[in-house]
């Protein structure tokens, strides 16, 4: 039961009257508060574009929307609250620990002026602000009216008259309550930096600094670091001297934490050095058989150790494990490294470009076959239905998630009021084209097509492009006038021989789809092996091979009309990887040479539209 359940509708509309320019400086990110608002439907789409056009004034922008909220129906202003204090806002927006806090002690005074008997029942009720006869009872249940179901339906008048009676009562609900509590969940507690509180002030806890003991400062306060007991005194418990108590985590103390091994914090002077020398110790060690002497204080720093390496799932630590001291593996470090990663959504694949990544509606950093797409679009062109789309889990690359790579740090999450140059350019925004050549895979000054995102040097496209060429021409390029070529004409009843191909006269038809072949060649990633003249680049390479011949001169070629019939074209390029094949013998590029040969022979029945019922001519 949340402590909202406490609160009648009324009372939830007064507060979020009360509280709004509290909630409203709290928030100073609008993801994921308003996500998760648009996501449980309480705001429209349309609410959620118009707060994201003025998210620069987000303050301001979500006092808006809380003004509207308020005059919506009960039943959406307490959900409202449940979303409001979820554990994702919660770890994001710290003050939101304040607001939660102050509400705790408004109920325990309202609940305080209504309970029977002499002692009110708020004391004992409450797991995060109250004081109680033990720091880990849970509460009774209550009913709407702040008493214990035990006290409004079975306390008799004596009962009352009893405070002996009363409290002892009051206690044994609390203790039968006790036997159903759930232990806190792990799953709440993995992130290494944890938001607490004590008394009226919150900070972040580093749970790693946290296991080298507590005289060392582990929470962040202020934009300081303190120690526990600093950080006990500043929120005004310095009495207790007990910090495990008095320092609470998601509403639970850290001494609960700690009994449940989510938490490290060796207990005495002794302990923490011998946990320290640990831990340095499992970094630098390299030689596996080095025998450690066995004795009891040695044996409870391992398990410190060991319970420290189990929660933090991402450390670098590798500790022993019977006569092995190896190193970890790091396997999966180098998978998100690239610019370049595989993404799939559904039945679609694509390619996301990380120098590209900014947010999930701005920023077309997802390129398909076709088209830039930002990672909204394409989860919406992958056909999960709207209600269950959310890109940072429907998108994947390899085994991870987006939101679990943002969360690693492979990619970089922009805010959506952002002002870096990539947020702020409108060039950036309206990108469609790549930023590298398609053949040379190199930046510089390009020309864009206007129909696909490719992008060409003017001199790599196949046929070359005049630099004079007006930037308010369309410009098609050849893969794009092939495809069109493809869609217009009606595939043929029967297909060609190789024969008929090879006698046919170079018409602009075939002069395109030879020039869509040799372009096709020229993307591939060794093409630069072939592109220029080998005797000018390799010795002796004449004296062994009579006639070379490499891509740019059959560009040339057919720049200049030199080739009368199909046939003309196709020599030339099964010679240039006849003489690959003949000088490099036993080589890399003899196995280079033979794969660009198996593909144009590929593409060229392909294009060409030739049956493999007729042999080859040479």
């Amino acid at each position: 039961m949340s402590f909202l359940d406490f609160f009648t509708d009324e009372e939830l509309r007064q507060k979020l009257c009360t509280y709004k320019t509290d909630i409203s400086i709290a928030i100073d990110e609008l993801f994921p508060f308003l996500h998760g608002l648009r996501d449980k439907l309480l705001i429209t789409n349309e609410k959620f574009q118009e707060i994201v056009k003025v998210r620069k004034e987000i303050n301001m922008a979500v006092y808006s929307l809380l003004e509207c909220l308020e005059e919506s129906d009960p039943p959406t202003i307490r959900k409202f609250w449940s979303n409001l204090f979820q554990e994702y806002n919660m770890q994001k927006y710290p003050k939101l620990y304040h607001l939660q806090c102050s509400l705790f002690e408004e109920l325990k005074e309202d609940r305080a002026k209504h309970s029977c008997g002499t002692k009110p029942i708020g004391e004992a009720e409450f797991c995060i602000m109250g004081k109680r006869e033990h720091p880990d009872e849970e509460r009774a249940p209550y009913s709407a009216k702040g008493r214990t179901e035990k006290c409004s339906k079975d306390q008799s008048p004596e009962c009352s008259k009893d405070p002996y009676r009363k409290e002892k009562s009051i206690k044994s609900n609390v203790r039968r309550v006790k036997k159903s509590r759930s232990p806190p969940n792990q799953r709440n507690f993995d992130s290494n930096e944890l938001p607490v509180y004590c008394g009226g002030i919150t900070g972040i806890l580093d749970k790693k600094k946290l296991a080298f003991g507590s005289t060392t400062p582990c929470i962040k306060y202020m934009n300081k670091w303190c120690t526990p007991h600093q950080f006990e005194v500043n929120g005004g418990k310095g009495r207790s001297k007990n910090w495990k108590l008095s320092i609470r985590c998601k509403g639970y103390p850290l001494s609960k934490l700690l009994e449940h091994n989510y938490l490290v914090c060796p207990s005495s002077k002794r302990k923490f050095k011998t946990v320290h020398a640990k831990l340095q110790k499992h970094k630098v060690e390299t030689d596996s058989d080095t025998s450690i002497e066995s004795t009891s204080s040695e044996s409870e720093s391992r398990s410190e150790v060991e319970s420290y390496i189990g929660l933090m799932k991402k450390s670098t630590i590798c500790h022993e494990a019977g006569s092995s001291g190896a190193e970890p593996k790091n396997t999966k470090e180098d998978d998100f490294s690239s610019n370049k990663l595989p993404v799939t959504c559904g039945s679609m694949k694509a390619i996301l470009y990380k120098n590209r990544f900014t947010t999930g509606v701005n920023g077309k950093c997802i390129r398909t076959e076709t088209k830039w797409l930002t990672p909204a679009e394409f989860e919406s062109m992958s056909g999960i239905s709207e209600h269950l789309r959310y890109w940072k889990r429907s998108i994947r690359c390899k085994s991870e998630t987006l939101g679990q790579l943002i969360q690693k740090g492979y990619l970089k999450l922009h805010k959506l009021d952002c002002i870096c140059d990539k947020c702020t350019s409108p060039d950036f925004e309206s990108q469609e084209n790549d930023d590298e050549c398609s053949v040379c895979n190199d930046g510089g000054e390009m020309i864009c097509c206007d129909e696909c995102p490719r992008a060409f040097h003017y001199l790599c496209h196949v046929p070359s492009l005049s630099p004079d060429l007006s930037s308010s021409e369309n410009f098609i390029c050849t893969f794009c006038k092939m495809d069109r070529l493809s869609s217009n004409k009606t595939r043929a009843m029967v297909s060609s021989s190789e024969f008929d191909v090879y006698q046919s006269n170079m018409t602009p038809e075939y002069i395109l789809k030879c020039e869509y072949i040799l372009l096709r060649l020229c993307c591939e990633p060794d093409a630069l092996e072939f592109e220029k003249n080998p005797c000018d680049i390799v010795p002796n390479y004449g004296d062994i091979i009579e006639s070379p011949m490499w891509f740019c001169r059959v560009k040339e070629k057919l720049a200049t009309n030199k080739y009368h019939l199909v046939g003309g074209f196709i020599d030339d390029i099964r010679l240039i990887f006849h003489n690959c094949a003949r000088f490099n013998q036993g080589n890399e590029l003899e196995a280079i040479g033979r794969k660009f040969s198996d593909e144009f022979e590929e593409v060229m029945v392909q294009i060409f539209d030739i049956s493999n019922n007729y042999l080859n001519i040479p």
